[in-house]
């Protein structure tokens, strides 16, 4: 089967990973923002490509199915991004998050984590789902799930948690799960924690120790970093973060948005193409965020464009709405 590639002058929102996913919901993160990385979508022979779709057809969408709306802060990195990011491994070898050796995503599960820890939400995927690698983080919301298309009906379930101890700063504590299914469910039904596991609410011990664009929440069912996705900013290699002079309350009116979408039109998911841009490079002032803010947005492939649109068209915090039937996109322009 011929394999599809993605070219480099179409936009990554253009192309489509499966119902809910778009390559654009993967190729943002916290470096990118923060540091102006570039993340170049690298993939000479298709095979990535591939790997993402697999990753999302066979994980992504039954944990949105089962579990409701989550946010991806980490996805596809270049080779060249990892050499400038990644010291835990060799950045220059094939890794999940290169996509050229299976693929992997951070997730936060917005309903999960309001009322319990994350790694319990792990033993269910790993009682429900196949896939390559799972892993936990202390004091962190999110969790990365990783598949692998080689490993066919035969998944690795290679499953590992980083246990928050109670202290900030620490070492976590690094449990390898038990390579039998059977042990790993009793192992999960038994598990207490010692600690509230959100300790400082970001993970003071990995990530640098700071707190991070995803670990903000804006939402119900959004974090800062949902917004921060620029296509200019990542291809050109520029930061994109918020000052000072932006207010939270914008970010708080546009979740507020996000989250009536996905309740009145009763979906999972809705891609943020384009969110706060900084007034540097954006050709469009209202995506500087100084007084509105402004989102373009890519429903599921089941919903029309105009059906999105039409669900915002007079919801109080928006002055304008528009559709472009070209793109498929849908443009909010805040009060």
């Amino acid at each position: 089967m011929r394999k599809t590639r993605v070219s480099r002058t179409v936009p990554y929102h253009e192309t489509r990973l499966s119902e809910h996913f778009l390559l654009s919901d993967f190729m943002g993160c916290n470096s990118v923002y923060v540091k102006g990385h570039k993340n170049v979508f690298f993939d000479p022979d298709g095979t990535r490509l591939e790997e993402g779709k697999y990753l999302c057809d066979t994980l992504l969408e039954p944990i949105l199915a089962d579990f409701g709306p989550f946010s991806v802060s980490y996805g596809y990195i270049s080779p060249a991004l990892s050499e400038q990011i990644v010291s835990y491994q060799d950045p220059k070898m094939p890794s999940y998050h290169r996509w050229d050796k299976g693929a992997a995503a951070d997730i936060c599960v917005h309903s999960w984590v309001r009322r319990n820890a994350p790694v319990f939400l792990a033993h269910k995927i790993d009682e429900k789902y196949g896939y390559s690698r799972l892993i936990t983080y202390s004091e962190s919301p999110f969790l990365c799930v990783s598949t692998q298309m080689s490993e066919g009906d035969r998944p690795r379930k290679a499953f590992y948690e980083n246990r928050y101890t109670g202290k900030a700063k620490a070492k976590p504590l690094f449990v390898k799960k038990s390579s039998v299914l059977s042990r790993r469910i009793a192992e999960g039904e038994k598990l207490e924690l010692g600690h509230d596991w959100r300790g400082a609410g970001y993970p003071t011990y990995h990530g640098g120790g700071i707190r991070q664009a995803q670990h903000v929440r804006t939402s119900r069912f959004t974090v800062l970093s949902d917004f921060l996705y620029s296509e200019h900013a990542i291809r050109t290699g520029v930061p994109n973060m918020p000052g000072p002079r932006i207010s939270e309350e914008l970010f708080a009116q546009a979740g507020e948005v996000y989250d009536h979408l996905l309740v009145t039109l009763g979906i999972p998911r809705v891609s943020i193409v384009r969110g706060f841009e900084s007034f540097r490079f954006n050709d469009y002032p209202a995506f500087s965020w100084t007084e509105h803010f402004a989102l373009e947005l890519v429903p599921p492939s089941y919903v029309p464009p105009s059906e999105l649109a039409e669900a915002l068209i007079g919801h109080p915090a928006l002055s304008a709405v528009s559709c472009d039937k070209r793109t498929g996109t849908v443009r909010a322009v805040g009060r």
